[in-house]
């Protein structure tokens, strides 16, 4: 008699637990059987184990930002991390950093997201020394975990733009030196930088007179990108170089003549044109 009542209490509790798994919301459901993230798989033989974090939104972001660092600096494209096929084809097209132009690693030095349970919106800001490169991402969650689905490549037209004329052959560390002056006396301009090193005792007297090119005009809030360099020819060591600096969404333009000093082989700002 006691087995009947066991058996017969044991069938009601599964009665009970199949009516309250039928009757879960449909919404909920879906929820518990898409929020399961992959486990990472074990570390290799020679590989670092996984943090913690990876698999993670935070985690997946960095991963790809580092990854994408790291393309831009001349690694294989193959090396971006968690990236789908669209967005792997997204940040080949817009290319890597020119050899020239790598001016130290790319770090990540800003990130911000938007995100709900299944997607988000990240904008992420790579840099070196002299030069930002702000991208932006679309990511998914998918039953392995997040994915980076879409990118916005960084815009790496400021480097395309960088060249001297057909016929004009500038030296690699004059055009290095112009650009890096260019960026410093930019953010000078707009207050957010002491006066720029680079220069002569002439321009640097110009500056502090308030004769330089920049002085005076009233600048744009926002972030400072160089948009190009157009170069004069070469004589005798000296070369012109007109810069063209987007600053919040304005733009403006100055021109600065170049000198080698050949004491020291550098290439330093001599005036303002």
């Amino acid at each position: 008699m006691a087995r009947l009542i066991t058996t017969i209490a044991a069938g009601a509790l599964l009665a009970v637990v199949v009516v309250a798994v039928t009757q879960l919301p449909s919404g909920e459901a879906s929820h518990r059987r898409n929020s399961r993230v992959k486990h990472p798989a074990p570390a290799t033989a020679g590989q670092p184990a996984p943090t913690p974090q990876e698999g993670s939104l935070a985690g997946v972001e960095r991963a790809f930002a580092s990854s994408y660092a790291a393309y831009l600096d001349g690694q294989p494209s193959g090396s971006l991390r968690d990236a789908s096929i669209t967005a792997t084809a997204q940040a080949q097209s817009a290319g890597r950093i020119p050899p020239a132009f790598r001016d130290g690693r790319l770090r990540i030095t800003s990130t911000s997201e938007s995100s709900t349970s299944y997607s988000a919106l990240a904008s992420i800001v790579l840099a070196n020394r002299q030069q930002s490169y702000p991208f932006a991402m679309q990511l998914l969650r998918e039953q392995h975990g997040w994915e980076i689905a879409q990118v916005q490549p960084a815009d790496l037209s400021v480097d395309d733009n960088t060249r001297p004329p057909i016929g004009v052959a500038i030296p690699q560390a004059g055009k290095r030196a112009a650009r890096r002056f260019a960026l410093a006396y930019a953010a000078y301009r707009a207050g957010v930088a002491p006066a720029p090193s680079g220069m002569i005792v002439t321009a640097a007297t110009v500056v502090r007179d308030g004769q330089d090119s920049l002085s005076g005009v009233r600048l744009g809030a926002g972030a400072r990108r160089l948009l190009s360099l157009r170069f004069g020819p070469l004589n005798e060591g000296e070369f012109a170089v007109t810069a063209t600096v987007r600053f919040g969404v304005g733009a403006e333009q100055f021109s600065l003549l170049m000198q080698l000093q050949k004491q020291t082989g550098t290439w330093l700002c001599a005036g303002f044109l």
